[in-house]
């Protein structure tokens, strides 16, 4: 099956999609799991539900770290809720395959000293939130080697 691109999400509402990209965040719920997966043309949010899948596709989904590099196969359905670029259809997943498993994602201590703050070099909006710059950007060596 042809691999789809996030962008065209929008005009296979209802059919079979296969995604490929990267896991971006991930967020269990219990007997739901949702994957924020990007590719180079933005964000999808993927659900797998624990009595539609394998206990072992379950539970291998609920331990992909951020960065894993998956293909998705799964049913497109309209959700005004849905986040993403384009945001309003997420897809429902039947099948997932790991094609590069990645690293757990880096925790850097924070030379701020903020309450309980440890930096994720791979979520840029939370640092931002939080004052931070990119661990990856050249404007943020002055904050990590400033103590």
């Amino acid at each position: 099956m042809e691999v789809t691109r996030v962008c065209d999400l929008a005009r296979l509402a209802g059919r079979e999609v296969v995604l490929q990209g990267w896991v971006y965040n991930r967020t269990d719920k219990g007997k739901l799991c949702f994957l924020l997966l990007r590719d180079g043309s933005g964000f999808a949010q993927c659900v797998a539900f624990k009595g539609d899948l394998s206990i072992a596709l379950f539970d291998q989904i609920i331990r992909l770290p951020q960065e894993s590099a998956v293909r998705v196969k799964g049913i497109v359905r309209e959700d005004k809720r849905a986040p993403g670029i384009p945001g309003g259809y997420e897809v429902s997943i039947q099948d997932l395959e790991v094609d590069s498993h990645a690293q757990s994602v880096v925790h850097l201590a924070c030379a701020r000293n903020c309450d309980g703050c440890s930096t994720r070099m791979a979520r840029p909006e939370w640092l931002h939130r939080h004052g931070h710059a990119h661990p990856h950007a050249g404007r943020s060596r002055g904050h990590y080697n400033a103590f």
